[in-house]
């Protein structure tokens, strides 16, 4: 779900927002022993290994913060199906809602050659959909707005490629759990929203209808 959004879930639910990545502060957290079980590191495929345990240590740790406590949104995990696996032991007492954002590759190309990036505070913006108000200036920080030099059609392309083939699996796991929901992400930042607020406020209606039958 692009960056606006989950913000706006964010804002909408109450909630936190969990957004996982391989930073110093996580190796940090690791105790000797546990630095010691981590894979060593002689290919792409093992670097692989250790983000997936920093990331299942980051979400254990994070999600027993108050602020997790009402619910949270996570931005970039599970990856595959053994992490949504081990999610649903850590907290598996919480209603599920997982949605995709559906578009035509060619239109989500077309939208990443017009996103830009704040160098200063990491703020997106898209030159077409939602623009800075002083062209190459931040909004928010009145940072100077950049052109990712890795956004062209062949790269975007294959990055997609092996996106879908590593989260296939993943989807497939809470489509047979039934808690995968579809929204159509051709319209504007607000429309798309429109979308996912309706399906958030039906899913959590049955939610609360079915613990009052209990």
């Amino acid at each position: 779900m692009k960056s606006s959004w989950k913000k706006m879930v964010v804002w909408y639910l109450v909630v936190a927002m969990l957004v996982l990545g391989i930073t110093p502060r996580l190796y940090a957290g690791f105790s000797p022993s546990e630095a010691i079980s981590l894979p060593t590191v002689d290919r792409s495929s093992d670097l692989d290994k250790i983000r997936r345990v920093l990331e299942m240590k980051m979400v254990r740790e994070r999600i027993k913060d108050p602020d997790c406590q009402r619910g949270y949104v996570l931005d970039g995990f599970p990856r595959t199906v053994a992490q949504a696996k081990s999610l649903d032991r850590m907290d598996g007492r919480r209603k599920e809602i997982v949605i995709e954002i559906d578009i035509e590759v060619d239109t989500l190309i077309k939208r990443l050659l017009k996103r830009r990036i704040c160098s200063r505070c990491g703020a997106i913006y898209n030159l077409e959909l939602q623009p800075p108000r002083i062209e190459g200036q931040c909004d928010l920080c009145v940072g100077p707005v950049f052109e990712r030099v890795d956004y062209r059609p062949d790269i975007i392309r294959e990055r997609l490629r092996v996106y879908r083939d590593q989260t296939e699996k993943v989807k497939d796991f809470y489509l047979r759990r039934g808690v995968f929901k579809k929204v159509d992400g051709t319209g504007t930042v607000e429309e798309v929203f429109s979308q996912i607020k309706r399906l958030l406020d039906a899913e959590l209606a049955q939610g609360e209808e079915a613990k009052t039958q209990r």
